[in-house]
């Protein structure tokens, strides 16, 4: 059986009002069994056993994989961080009471690009169909003919708001300094090449 892709899964809890997610109320809606994203022997789960309780300070002193509040914006968006010894490995996030695995840098790409080819085949389709070619009068455009031929494509534009984009820019910008402040410590820490 394929593995289903996580970025196609999301969890939701009925039994939660979306309300209600604020503070600690979010690690605690994030990190119960029920959800596939969690998993149950990370450090969250062992502090909860012995403590009874998330107690943050202790989860963060202890190593191992554990989750963490990265960015809220009470009560409907959340982003929830998983760390593994101090190394942020996925993020998750919490839109009006679903949780959704966040897409990595490169998913974000390779989306762009499919996008991008799908326009420009449509776009030289386009061309092609009013290009011409005759031995005797050589190569001309039929504009008249290309544009009745093509049908144009309908997309369905979704009204967005400044403060969407500026969300996104924040956590992608979050996301890509991660990425490079770790990509920067990979490269102090490798060993000088030898001299030939």
């Amino acid at each position: 059986m394929a593995a289903t892709n996580p970025l196609h899964i999301q969890f939701y809890d009925r039994r939660w009002p979306v309300e209600g997610l604020f503070g600690q109320a979010v690690l605690d809606y994030f990190c119960q069994p029920d959800n596939t994203f969690f998993e149950r022997d990370c450090v969250n789960m062992r502090v909860r056993q012995q403590t009874g309780t998330m107690d943050m300070d202790l989860i963060r002193r202890t190593p191992g994989k554990r989750y963490e509040i990265h960015h809220s914006q009470a009560p409907h968006l959340h982003v929830i961080k998983c760390v593994d010894h101090d190394k942020p490995v996925t993020y998750f996030y919490i839109a009006r009471g679903c949780v959704f695995q966040a897409p990595d840098v490169s998913s974000l790409i390779s989306t762009n690009l499919c996008s991008t080819f799908f326009h420009l085949e449509h776009a030289l389709d386009k061309a092609a169909a009013s290009v011409e070619f005759d031995v005797v009068r050589g190569q001309r455009w039929e504009h008249e003919r290309a544009s009745t031929a093509a049908t144009p494509l309908k997309f369905k534009a979704e009204a967005t708001s400044a403060r969407r984009h500026a969300t996104r820019d924040t956590l992608l910008s979050g996301s890509i300094h991660d990425l490079l402040t770790s990509l920067e410590k990979k490269a102090a820490s490798a060993p000088a090449p030898a001299p030939a």
